[in-house]
């Protein structure tokens, strides 16, 4: 249970660190880091200022003490008490009003642990442990603030004010031997006063250096943050892009490999249609024309002569190579049309469309244009006119209706093209074997229409004929 917990906890938090910027990132590291550091450093200057003021007015009063206080203790180097003379001496110089002032307490000290001198009388004569002064004895001036839980500083606990605390050796006139240990109690309220305002600039050098420094590498941060932001949204744009057209070109390569498909079945297709409209048109033409000129032949081997025969005979002739010619021609109108030409209007490629099939069916087109007069474009006029021919042509060979109705007009952005029959129309399994099997020329349609983005819908039923409804795509500046 514990990891299942721990898991998803885990998870979440790498997920939330995920989510973080750089500059996010470097600003929370770098402001624990950098107050830890700055914190660390302001601690050290700071002690290191205050030791050095603690010692320098240690080494002041070590001086003072040195000067005037060791005339009056030489008597101590033949290991005698003072004597009353510098006993005075010095208790006149501890009263001293200027003096009191700063000083609040002086004692001298023997390197056994009595007391020499003080400013109690009571405390003259008394011994203590001497662990404080042993630092003095060895050479060191000490200083200690603020520290009386000695015995030996009852008086100084009761004077309510903090207290520097020093201590100095005193040396035998002439010589570096060390005879007393001097002590003193300094009024510490302007020495600390002191220690406050040098600790306190201390931060304020320390904070303002160390704030603008942070600042400065935020700045650098910050600006390198955004650039690689803005990098990193463009590499994944970038990215999205080549994955949506490596997308669209996949689809574009099925598109393509169909449309190969169609168009290798539209040409098969093609190709068969045009073989049989030869072969039972011109060919079976030709064929006769072919038999009749061996009946000439024949005649004129056997010498036949008649003029009523060879008349017959060339009117066959000339009559069926007229109709095999005619045949040729109306193939080769269904192949290329003449009236295709660049710039022709849309209206007028269909009604020359819609002329010929009248002309060779003998039939009635009846033709409907809405709103498309003026549309010239080259693709789109080619592409409506090869789908109403073949319509056209797919409702007298198939429906027997050599009199379609084409209705074309523009709307909503596109042009819709409707070619109805009155045929019997087809059952809903008839019309999905001829689509297919590719008959009635749909994919034909289909392809075309689909070539220009557009679509193309077939509708028959029993007795209601067949609607081809093609919708391709015009915006309505595209003329």
């Amino acid at each position: 249970m514990v990891e299942r917990m721990t898991g998803p906890r885990s998870n979440r938090s790498g997920a939330r660190g995920a989510r973080l910027t750089l500059f996010q990132q470097f600003s929370i590291v770098a402001t624990i880091s950098f107050a830890l550091v700055m914190i660390t450093l302001g601690w050290w200057v700071s002690k290191r200022i205050s030791d050095g003021i603690l010692q320098r007015s240690a080494e002041a009063g070590a001086l003072f003490m040195q000067s005037v206080l060791e005339p009056h203790i030489q008597s101590l180097v033949e290991g005698r008490p003072l004597s009353s003379a510098d006993i005075a001496q010095l208790r006149a110089i501890s009263d001293t009003h200027a003096l009191r002032k700063h000083v609040m307490s002086i004692k001298i000290w023997e390197p056994n642990g009595r007391i020499a001198f003080s400013s109690q009388p009571d405390l003259i004569g008394q011994s203590f442990p001497t662990d404080e002064i042993q630092p003095a004895l060895n050479g060191e001036i000490k200083g200690y603030l603020n520290q009386l839980e000695d015995d030996e500083n009852a008086f100084e606990r009761t004077l309510s004010v903090p207290l520097y605390e020093i201590y100095a050796p005193l040396y035998r006139s002439g010589s570096n031997e060390i005879i007393a240990v001097g002590e003193f109690y300094e009024n510490a309220e302007r020495l600390n006063n002191e220690l406050l305002d040098a600790v306190r600039d201390n931060w304020l050098v320390v904070g303002s250096a160390g704030l603008a420094l942070l600042m400065v590498l935020f700045a650098i941060v910050y600006r390198g943050s955004v650039t690689i932001e803005r990098q990193k949204r463009d590499l994944e744009a970038r990215h999205a892009r080549e994955i949506g057209l490596h997308k669209t070109n996949a689809k574009l390569r099925g598109e393509m490999q169909i449309a190969l498909q169609k168009t290798a079945r539209i040409d098969h297709m093609l190709q068969r249609r045009l073989g049989a409209e030869l072969h039972d048109g011109p060919a079976q033409l030709m064929a006769f024309v072919l038999l009749r000129l061996d009946d000439i032949d024949e005649a004129i081997r056997a010498d036949r002569s008649e003029e009523h025969f060879g008349r017959e005979t060339l009117s066959e002739v000339r009559a069926a190579v007229q109709d095999s010619l005619a045949d040729l021609r109306a193939i080769a109108a269904g192949l290329f049309m003449p009236f295709l030409k660049e710039g022709s209007d849309i209206t007028e490629v269909v009604r020359a469309i819609a002329l010929a099939h009248d002309r060779r069916t003998g039939g009635t087109t009846v033709l409907s244009f809405e709103n498309v007069e003026g549309i010239t474009a080259p693709d789109l006029v080619q592409a409506i006119a090869r789908i109403v021919q073949e319509a056209m042509t797919n409702a007298e060979k198939h429906a027997g209706d050599p009199s379609p109705r084409v209705v074309i007009r523009q709307i909503d952005g596109e042009i819709e093209v409707t070619i109805q029959d009155r045929g019997p129309g087809l059952e809903n399994s008839e019309r999905s074997d001829a689509d297919r099997n590719g008959k009635l020329g749909l994919d034909g349609i289909r392809y075309r229409a689909g070539s220009l983005g557009g679509s193309a819908q077939f509708e028959s039923g029993p007795g209601g004929g067949t609607l081809i409804r093609c919708r391709i795509p015009f915006p309505s500046d595209s003329a």
